[in-house]
């Protein structure tokens, strides 16, 4: 099966602006960097489509599906800040919590949120449901930087602890492929 990951486009929100579960408008670009998405999907016929219910990506989702159905999925939510959502990075990073989460963010949580392994979790769920499907060859996911860095070390066998040295722009296709006998 292959999964093509597409993360959402730009964001309009200051920059070092903590919005993981936050739903924030997108940029004055979406238009023009969406037609660049969709550009790089061409003469892909997708089995199935699935969306973060984020705005920014539903958004997304809703330009590049042309009236095919989507699938809004929980699980594919960006990493929940917590008590961070909404604030400044800068503002966020002295406190003792934070300097907890910047050295083991794999397994310490956001204040009042999630570590990398609960996002972990949530893909690695989704992807054994999906896989089940026997139908799905090429599947659509529009998400986030998180998720699909989650993808990423699951499929790849990754170091989570490292997986933040991958890059993942806005609007980034990634395309990964998931073998039954890759084992979850």
């Amino acid at each position: 099966m292959n999964l093509y990951l597409v993360r959402h486009t730009r964001v309009d929100v200051p920059q070092g602006f903590c919005y993981g579960f936050t739903d924030v408008p997108l940029a004055e670009t979406f238009i023009a960097e969406s037609d660049k998405v969709i550009t790089k999907l061409q003469g892909v016929s997708f089995d199935a489509i699935y969306s973060s219910p984020l705005t920014r990506c539903v958004q997304l989702a809703n330009r590049i599906s042309n009236g095919n159905k989507i699938n809004f999925d929980e699980r594919l939510r960006e990493m929940n800040f917590g008590d961070w959502e909404g604030k400044l990075w800068d503002d966020i990073y002295p406190t003792p919590e934070a300097k907890g989460f910047f050295n083991d963010f794999v397994q310490n949580p956001a204040s009042n949120g999630e570590c990398f392994s609960d996002v972990i979790s949530r893909i690695r769920s989704f992807i054994d449901e999906i896989s089940s499907k026997s139908e799905h060859n090429d599947v659509l996911i529009v998400t986030h930087g998180g998720p699909i860095r989650a993808f990423y070390s699951i499929i790849n066998g990754t170091n989570p602890a490292s997986i933040f040295d991958l890059q993942v722009d806005y609007g980034e296709v990634m395309k990964l492929e998931w073998r039954e006998d890759y084992g979850i």
